[in-house]
C-alpha cells in the first residue's frame, strides 16, 4: 500500500514505525502508511485476543464444565420459560470467578462465592457482579435443552470452538473499538500538533492516535492476566481498567511533542479544522 500523502506533511517520523509503545514510536506511526497501522491493531488484538480466550477457557469454563453434569435429567429452554421437575434452588458448580446456580425465582437461597454468578430463574437469567445485576430474558423462539443427556455431549462438541470464537471475536471487536476510538482522539492530536507547530494532517492524527491506544491496552491485557492467575481482586481489575483509558491522554500529547515542528511562523499556520487541498 502506497504511503499516505500525510506522512509528508507530519514530517519525518523519529524512527521507523515498528512498536507504540514509547512516544517516539507512536509518532512515527503518524508517517505511517493505514495498512502498517492496521496491521499492528491486528496483531495487537490477536495477542490480547488469545488472552482473553485463555482466561475464558481457564477461569470459566471448569465450571461450566461441571454444571452441566449437575444438571438435573431433563428440563428444557422453550417459549421463553425454563421447564423442569424443579420448584427449589440449586448451586450447580462455581469457582472464585463463575459460579451457576438454578433458582427459579431468584429468591437468593443458593449462591457461590464468585465474581460472576449465572442465577437461572424460570424467565430469565439473572448474570449476578459486585455491581449488581443484569435481567436477560430468555427468548421465545429459541429452544435451548436443559438436561444432563443433551448438555454434556453438547459442551463436549463446542467448548472448543467456542474458545475459538472468543479469540476471533476479541480481536475484530478491539480492532472496531480502538478505529473508532482514534477517532474520537483525532482533534484533540490536531490541536495539539497546531500548538506545537507540526502540520498533521486527519489521516496521520488518527494513525498516531490508533498507536497511542497500544500502551494501555498492553496494560490491560497484563491485568486481566494478573486476574487470571489470582493476582489481583475483580475490584482492582476494574480500577486498570478505569486507568487504562487514560493512557492514551498521556501518549497522545507526548506523540505529538515528538513530531518535528514546521518552518512557519504562528501566524501562518492556521486554523487546525480547516480542510487542506
Amino acid at each position: 500500500m502506497a504511503q499516505d500523502p500525510s506522512a509528508a506533511e507530519a514530517g519525518s517520523p523519529p524512527a521507523g514505525a515498528w512498536q507504540p509503545l514509547t512516544p517516539q514510536g507512536v509518532a512515527a506511526f503518524a508517517g505511517a502508511g493505514y495498512g502498517r497501522t492496521l496491521a499492528m491493531l491486528m496483531v495487537f488484538g490477536l495477542a490480547i485476543g488469545m488472552v482473553a480466550a485463555w482466561f475464558v477457557r481457564s477461569a470459566w469454563f471448569p465450571p461450566v464444565a461441571r454444571a452441566v453434569t449437575a444438571l438435573p435429567a431433563s428440563g428444557e429452554i422453550r417459549g421463553g420459560r425454563l421447564k423442569m421437575e424443579l420448584d427449589q434452588p440449586v448451586a450447580l458448580a462455581g469457582n472464585r470467578f463463575l459460579s451457576l446456580v438454578i433458582d427459579p425465582h431468584h429468591r437468593g437461597e443458593q449462591s457461590l462465592p464468585a465474581d460472576v454468578q449465572l442465577e437461572f430463574g424460570v424467565t430469565n437469567l439473572h448474570v449476578r457482579g459486585v455491581l449488581g445485576y443484569l435481567e436477560i430474558p430468555y427468548p421465545p423462539e429459541v429452544v435451548l435443552p436443559f438436561n444432563q443427556a443433551e448438555a454434556v455431549p453438547w459442551w463436549g462438541a463446542w467448548s472448543q470452538a467456542m474458545v475459538a470464537l472468543v479469540w476471533v471475536g476479541a480481536t475484530l471487536g478491539l480492532v472496531v473499538i480502538w478505529t473508532c476510538l482514534a477517532l474520537v482522539y483525532v482533534p484533540v492530536a490536531r490541536v495539539l500538533a497546531w500548538l506545537r507547530g507540526a502540520r498533521l494532517s486527519v489521516g496521520a492524527a488518527w494513525r498516531l492516535c490508533a498507536a497511542a491506544l497500544m500502551p494501555g491496552a498492553v496494560i490491560m491485557t497484563v491485568a486481566i492476566g494478573g486476574y487470571g492467575w489470582g493476582l489481583m481482586d475483580l475490584i482492582r481489575l476494574g480500577l486498570v481498567a478505569i486507568f487504562h483509558v487514560m493512557v492514551a491522554w498521556v501518549y497522545v500529547p507526548l506523540a505529538v511533542w515528538c513530531l518535528p515542528r514546521q518552518a512557519t511562523s504562528s501566524a501562518s499556520r492556521g486554523n487546525p479544522f480547516t480542510a487542506k487541498p
